[in-house]
């Protein structure tokens, strides 16, 4: 193989010009046996067995180039992610800090808010009580109005604590927008067996990859007999 030692406007060629000129060559030579016909003898296949480890050790030297070329870049990368690393680490110990304190008067804040709509709901179905009585021993038009006052102050009370109940305890300041608590559930599962039955029988679909990976981990260590599994072989050239 042959390859020029100029590169662009006359200079040397730089190493990746260097490599992807090599690289084409390989690739050229590559072509001209990967044409459709078949390998017809032992010669021709220690020759084509010649051109993949020849590939191969160019593929190394591509990729010592690009970590080598790669690295002033992943250092300054680390040195700008270094200088800003402690700086951010203080913002966060500060917010986590400040939100533990935002949290204690929000957790009031929502006991509170959970209490006035339990009061209010009490007080719905006080006032729906007394309407429905009103409606019973109606006799005079009086009596009509009062019941259907009762039935709207039932229904207005009835409204008033589900939006209570609904609310959600926040802090607004002059800056930004309000800080509100969030409430996230966990799940933690106390029965595995149970939780993958259920699973399984709910939502099979997420088993498949985790029961494929770990099937090929067995039969990466030599075992041929796991129910449910076919072994098939796929040839490559190592």
């Amino acid at each position: 193989m042959t390859k020029s030692m100029i590169g662009h406007n006359g200079c040397p060629p730089s190493a990746i010009e260097e490599l992807e000129q090599t690289a084409g060559d390989l690739y050229g030579e590559a072509e001209n046996w990967a044409d459709g016909a078949e390998i017809a003898n032992d010669e021709q296949a220690g020759a084509v067995s010649d051109l993949i480890n020849m590939i191969r050790e160019h593929t190394k030297k591509v990729e010592a180039n690009r970590k080598t070329e790669k690295q002033p870049h992943m250092d300054a990368a680390k040195a700008v992610d270094d200088a800003h690393k402690p700086i951010k680490e203080s913002l966060d110990r500060a917010t986590s800090v400040l939100k533990s304190v935002l949290l204690k008067w929000q957790e009031k804040k929502d006991a509170e808010q959970r209490a006035k709509a339990e009061e209010l709901r009490k007080q719905a179905e006080e006032e729906q009580r007394k309407a429905q009585e009103a409606m019973q021993r109606r006799e005079t038009l009086e009596d009509a109005e009062l019941a259907e006052q009762a039935a709207k102050n039932a229904k207005k009370l009835e409204q008033q604590a589900a939006a209570a109940a609904k609310a959600n305890a926040n802090s607004k300041g002059s800056v930004g927008r309000a800080v509100s608590m969030r409430t996230r559930h966990i799940a933690v599962v106390t029965d595995y067996k149970a939780a993958a039955a259920w699973l399984w029988q709910n939502r099979p679909g997420c088993f498949n990859e985790t029961i494929d990976k770990l099937a090929q981990q067995e039969v990466n260590s030599k075992n041929r007999a796991v129910p449910g599994v076919e072994i098939k072989e796929e040839r490559s050239v190592a």
